[in-house]
């Protein structure tokens, strides 16, 4: 290893040589849409149950965050990708665009929310035929 290589990892740091780059905030970006794979469709569902909830301020709070919370996990890399951080960037391809729309806003954003959708749907429905079924004029 040459002095100019040792000098360059110096500056990246640590996570250069654990990673293999040098961009902490790619690490830090990419790292939110790794944990929202696996995590997103549960903090979904938990947003829909919340959300089937009697009027009131929680029911409006999952509401908004329903929405709020995905776009921080596909906004990240879409800033990336569209070299919102550095703006002399070549421009992405429509590939790329095409890529990021089905993968990132698809299956990463629309299918969680449609998800919690749902889930407010069943749960707002068991809840009325419950009610229904316990009134004592039926």
């Amino acid at each position: 290893m040459t002095e100019v290589e040792r000098v360059r990892i110096r500056r990246q740091g640590a996570h250069a040589v654990m990673f293999g780059y040098g961009n902490g905030w790619a690490v830090l970006l990419y790292g939110m849409v790794l944990l929202w794979i696996p995590l997103g469709p549960c903090v979904m569902a938990g947003l829909g149950v919340a959300s089937a909830r009697s009027p009131g301020r929680l029911r409006t709070a999952a509401r908004i965050l329903s929405v709020a919370v995905p776009v921080v996990a596909v906004g990240a890399p879409a800033a990336v990708l569209f070299n919102l951080f550095n703006p002399t960037g070549a421009p992405p391809n429509q590939q790329d665009i095409i890529g990021f729309t089905c993968v990132y806003f698809l299956a990463l954003t629309v299918a969680p929310w449609a998800l919690a959708h749902a889930i407010t749907r069943v749960i707002g429905a068991r809840r009325r035929a419950s009610r229904g079924a316990k009134s004592p004029g039926r």
